[in-house]
């Protein structure tokens, strides 16, 4: 039987998409990301884990939304830039 798609959003995952953010900008809390994201995540569904990640991500981006956005967007992969 195929993984679920739940499972897709591992703490592998949010590792990564933390080190993605921290090459953007050195200070962005890389260990209290990760942590947070992953810390009851396996108890999730797919629609709770992915609001669980992004909620973690929300906390430790800038608490300015325009500075918030250029972050994601500087660190999102060539193919999903405009």
């Amino acid at each position: 039987m195929a993984e679920p798609f739940k499972e897709w959003f591992n703490p592998s995952v949010v590792a990564a998409l933390g080190e993605r953010q921290r090459q953007v900008d050195p200070t962005f809390p890389l260990d209290r990301f990760v942590r947070e994201a992953t810390d009851g995540l396996a108890a999730f569904e797919l629609k709770g884990r992915v609001t669980h990640i992004a909620e973690a991500l929300r906390r430790a981006l800038p608490a300015e939304w325009p500075a918030a956005v250029d972050r994601l967007l500087a660190a999102a992969p060539d193919s999903h830039r405009r």
